[in-house]
């Protein structure tokens, strides 16, 4: 699964993304910095915002994984 399909997936809807999460977790050395680059992207002004609705995962996922580059 590639970054924009797992951020997409992420964006809770209408069920819990549970394989995007499991996909996440399995490869969290390559997804760490990607997620850090979306939660930076977002606050930045002007940024990117399009990880908006994936960020309550993300920011719980860098949590569990206590990746301290977040």
């Amino acid at each position: 699964m590639d970054a924009a399909q797992l951020l997409a997936q992420l964006a809770f809807q209408r069920r819990l993304p549970v394989e995007a999460i499991r996909a996440a977790s399995a490869d969290r050395t390559s997804v760490a910095p990607i997620f850090v680059h979306a939660i930076e992207q977002y606050v930045s002004p002007g940024g990117d915002r399009s990880a908006k609705d994936a960020l309550f995962f993300i920011v719980h996922l860098l949590g569990d994984w206590r990746e301290k580059s977040a």
